[in-house]
């Protein structure tokens, strides 16, 4: 028996979907050589894009492809393309985006500009792919509707970790203001969010989301605290500020509230705030006897001029530094120990400040290597070092090959007392003697003695002291 075939109008070709039902598959109809061949005609009819392409982000394009040969049978490829001017095929092209298959007609197809592209002005374009059998007789390339290209880069204006210190039974405190900003493509918009990475509540964002302007100034985000929720201690929790436009923009930044005393490691920023008369903040640092403490105010509101109350570790006020709005002064500490800072307006002066803290050891603190010279059998030479709690000591006597004797390294703690190093102390081969990872548990000078034991002649010795201090601070510290 005969099947009769159809041919669609000429008119009617255009955007044919061909489809296939479950009783053509189950048929014993089989097409000839010459009809499954066909002579398609594929044409770019149709592409249109946003007008504003954020890179490393999926888009959707409209497109349309359409054919005016015979019936499509099987898939053909498009490509999706930004071109920075109206010539395809140059080496500016960027192919974002592809799809195959056999679908005619107007659909969606999803683009993602990759990082790199020019921030110019583009233009969207249309490519499809010949396919088997096609004859060419329209245009296979199409240029669509102007897009610019975007980025978009969410910047903390002051990445620095918020140290806030706290009195116990405090009232309000003061929003710690942290501004973000967009450091992307000039007048592109970041929209972003903070999110608490475990939930404390004793924090709280607002607002919890905004957006940035890149080449404006950034928007703030307010973090306040709750005291009353506060537990006596070190309490922490960290935000995580999020690019809503690029998943992988995402910044933390970590919020310590301390209640009790604050403790302040030279190179740390201090903030406060004096609001009545009388009204003091305070905080401590550790220091060592010699090492010269500096202080630099900045009055950000109000008329006021600090006062800086220097107390020695036995209580004792050692120092009296007084500025005049943004200044800098410096002292150096007579003890070692816990000073603490006392920080109030002169007379009746009022505002907000910051106070850079910055500390320089003495050399007696300080790694260095020594040449001892003149070390004869039985001498013995006495170095101080000065420590702090908390720290290691490492330090190393090298004969250089030239002591004609063994060398002997004794240790002893602020107050004379010897202390034991032999599970910290190694000897080399060459005679080196090496005292490495000594833990340290009391401020003050500790001493280094070095001996001989060997021939009546002086010999030089090399000795290279590491004391390892507590790292130096970066953080800010509110004092609230």
């Amino acid at each position: 028996m005969n099947l009769p075939t159809f041919q669609p109008r000429p008119s009617l070709r255009r955007g044919i979907h061909k489809l296939v039902s479950a009783a053509v598959v189950t048929s014993t109809f089989l097409l000839t050589t010459s009809e499954a061949q066909g002579q398609v005609d594929l044409v770019a009819q149709l592409i249109n894009g946003p007008g504003m392409a954020h890179v490393d982000q999926d888009i959707l394009v409209t497109v349309s492809v359409g054919n005016d040969g015979d019936a499509l049978r099987g898939d053909f490829t498009l490509e999706l393309i930004l071109s920075d001017d109206f010539t395809l095929g140059d080496a500016d092209d960027v192919v974002v985006g592809s799809d195959t298959s056999s679908l005619l007609g107007p659909r969606g197809v999803i683009a993602n500009v990759p990082v790199g592209v020019p921030d110019v002005q583009h233009f969207w374009a249309l490519r499809v792919l010949p396919v088997g059998g096609e004859v060419v007789t329209n245009n296979n390339e199409i240029f669509g509707s102007a897009v610019n290209v975007i980025s978009t880069d969410l910047v903390l204006d002051d990445p620095t970790p918020i140290d806030v210190f706290m009195n116990n039974g405090q009232g309000a405190v003061t929003p710690i203001p942290v501004i973000v900003s967009n450091g992307g493509t000039s007048g592109s918009i970041l929209i972003f969010s903070v999110d608490e990475v475990t939930p404390e509540p004793w924090i709280s964002v607002d607002p919890p989301s905004s957006f940035a302007i890149a080449g404006e100034p950034g928007n703030e985000i307010s973090i306040s605290i709750i005291p009353e929720l506060l537990s006596p201690g070190v309490n922490n929790a960290t935000l995580r500020f999020s690019n809503f436009q690029d998943p992988i923009d995402v910044h933390d930044l970590s919020v310590t509230v301390t209640v009790g005393a604050a403790r302040v490691n030279p190179g740390d920023r201090v903030f406060g705030q004096i609001s009545s008369a009388g009204e003091t903040d305070e905080f401590v640092v550790t220091a060592v006897a010699g090492e010269r403490l500096f202080f630099t105010s900045k009055i950000f509101a109000g008329n006021l001029k600090p006062v800086l109350t220097i107390i020695d570790p036995d209580g004792a006020v050692e120092k009296i530094l007084k500025f005049k709005g943004a200044s800098k002064k410096g002292y150096k500490v007579k003890k070692s120990g816990e000073y603490r800072v006392v920080i109030a307006g002169k007379k009746t002066t009022l505002g907000v400040y910051s106070i850079k803290t910055k500390g320089k050891l003495p050399k007696s603190a300080r790694a260095r290597k020594l040449k001892i010279k003149g070390l004869a059998q039985g001498a013995v030479a006495a170095i101080d070092v000065m420590m702090l709690p908390g720290a290691t000591l490492e330090f190393a006597a090298d004969p250089n090959g030239k002591f004609t004797g063994p060398l002997f390294l004794g240790f002893a703690d602020p107050a004379g007392a010897v202390f034991d190093v032999s599970g910290n102390t190694s000897t080399a081969a060459t005679g080196e003697v090496v005292v490495e990872d000594l833990q340290i548990n009391e401020t003050g000078a500790w001493g280094i003695n070095l001996g001989g034991f060997g021939g009546a002649k002086k010999e030089k010795v090399k000795l290279s002291i590491l004391p390892f201090q507590p790292p130096a601070g970066k953080g800010k510290i509110y004092l609230k």
